[in-house]
Formats: C-alpha cells, sequence, structure tokens
C-alpha cells in the first residue's frame, strides 16, 4: 500500500507526459517543423524540440525537426542564440561573437550597437548550452546585464526599463548556472527578493494577473537558489 501511494504521482506524471507527446508527434508537419497558432513556426520548432530533448526522446521526430531547424538561414541574434541549441555550429557562434557590442552585451541584430538585456541574457544561455570556454566573453556579458538590475532588484527588456516578472527571473535563470562570485551572488539575492515580493495572492506570478510562463520561469529561478 505504501508503496502504491508513494508511486502514484510517478505513474500520473508518466502519463501526462505520455498525453504531450501524443499530441505533438502527429502535430508534426512533414517537413519537420511544428506550426505555431500565434508565433512563428520557428520558435514554435524549437521549443518542442527543447522539450524533447530534456526527455531524451531524440528520435526520428527530433531528427527531422532539427534538420528543419538547419535548413532555415537567418542573421538576428534571437535566430542564432535558439539554432545553437541543436547545432553547436561554429559558424553560429562566430557569428554571435562578431554581433557583440563594446559594453559586453549584444543588440537583436548584428547591426544595432545598443545592447539590450533580452538579447544578451538569450547569447549567454545558447553559449552555456555548449559549454563555450572564453570566460572573458561570459564575464563580459554578465557584467553588462549586472548594470542593468534595477534598485528594486529586477530586470526589464534594456537598461532603464521597467523590472518584469518575466525578465527579472529569465536573467536570475541565465546567471545562476556560471561560476558564483559574490557580486553575482548578491544580483541573484536580490532578484529572488524581488520575485518573491511579487508573487499575487493567488500564489501565481504575473505583472497584473498571474499567466502561467510567468509562474513557471518564476518559479524555475526562485528553487535554484
Amino acid at each position: 500500500m505504501l508503496l502504491s501511494f508513494s508511486s502514484s504521482p510517478c505513474l500520473a506524471a508518466s502519463q501526462v507526459i505520455d498525453n504531450g507527446i501524443a499530441y505533438l508527434y502527429p502535430s508534426q508537419a512533414t517537413d519537420g517543423r511544428w506550426v505555431g497558432n500565434t508565433t512563428d513556426d520557428f520558435y514554435t520548432t524549437t521549443e518542442v524540440l527543447k522539450s524533447l530533448l530534456y526527455l531524451s526522446m531524440t528520435g526520428n521526430e527530433y531528427i527531422s525537426g532539427r534538420n528543419w531547424i538547419a535548413s532555415q538561414s537567418e542573421e538576428d541574434i534571437d535566430f542564432l542564440t535558439q539554432r545553437l541549441f541543436f547545432l553547436n555550429s561554429s559558424a553560429d557562434v562566430e557569428a554571435l561573437l562578431s554581433y557583440r557590442n563594446q559594453n559586453g552585451g549584444w543588440g537583436s541584430y548584428p547591426t544595432y550597437d545598443s545592447s539590450t538585456i533580452v538579447d544578451t541574457e538569450a547569447v549567454l544561455q545558447a553559449l552555456k548550452s555548449i559549454n563555450y570556454s572564453d570566460q572573458s566573453v561570459i564575464s563580459y556579458g554578465i557584467e553588462f546585464l549586472k548594470s542593468g538590475q534595477n534598485p528594486d532588484g529586477g530586470w526589464g527588456f534594456y537598461q532603464g526599463d521597467n523590472s518584469s516578472i518575466y525578465m527579472t527571473a529569465i536573467v536570475s535563470i541565465t546567471i545562476q548556472p556560471f561560476s558564483r562570485t559574490p557580486s553575482k551572488a548578491t544580483a541573484i539575492n536580490k532578484a529572488t527578493s524581488y520575485l518573491i515580493a511579487h508573487q499575487n495572492t493567488d500564489g501565481g506570478f504575473g505583472s497584473s494577473l498571474s499567466t502561467v510562463y510567468e509562474t513557471a520561469y518564476a518559479y524555475i529561478a526562485i528553487v535554484g537558489v
């Protein structure tokens, strides 16, 4: 009886995952992509591939999706960072490094010399996913992020932007895996305090009403510390 009680949540979670996969696989197009309802197909496909990779489901569906990603050609920062998760292309790495601004951050496009918080954290996450070794690049990027932290402990999408649950959680998640220094720890702790202070009465997180995605990101950021 004790065994059945202790294992039932795991069995329930497994069934939920199986149901989700049963929905995703038939939804894949013949060319390998997944078509989004409200988002670009490229980003819908990368999110599905991340889920499959996390679950170690890297069979034919994953390979077909990854091949479709490889066939796409763009130069914006967001595209390159997403593709790097799956292809680990040295050409994409070199392109990202060439787009880096003097302040250590990145902008949305190669021609943007104005770095943003949202683009810089995306590049750092992508570089971390391939265990990029040049710590000077990583350190300068993190310093840029830290310089954009608001007095309330949160971050916005760019320096001077109002703090938001989403960006604060994302930046905290981005910084956490890198080697911890006192200044990084301080930045992360301030971000955690900001998130906890902005939890809504229903238990969720959101800039006004609670949303699923903001609650999920806030939870990941808080659990990480």
